[in-house]
């Protein structure tokens, strides 16, 4: 019989960020997409061919908890919130 273990409630966990950005300008334009969750901050310099998408990502160690989420580039941005919870494996 196995004892039972406590899940690690601190413990940090790998949390994947998938960012899709679009220009909607006729345009080409440069810009700095900034995302910022709990005390992590990355900055990434984006240039967008006329109505281009990118797609970016983001990859942290965050502890269990919740957190806020800011994506920023130039003058818009779009926030939210995030629960990082315990994966099985770390029970």
């Amino acid at each position: 019989m196995r004892g039972a273990s406590a899940c690690d409630e601190h413990a940090a966990a790998p949390s994947s960020f998938n960012i899709g950005v679009t220009n909607y300008s006729y345009e080409a334009v440069e810009g700095e997409r900034i995302f910022e969750v709990g005390d992590v901050l990355e900055k990434w310099s984006l240039e967008f061919e006329p109505r281009g998408y990118r797609q970016t990502y983001a990859i942290f160690d965050l502890p269990v908890g919740e957190y806020e989420w800011t994506v920023s580039i130039g003058e818009d941005s779009i926030s939210g919130h995030i629960r990082v919870v315990p994966g099985e494996e770390d029970c």
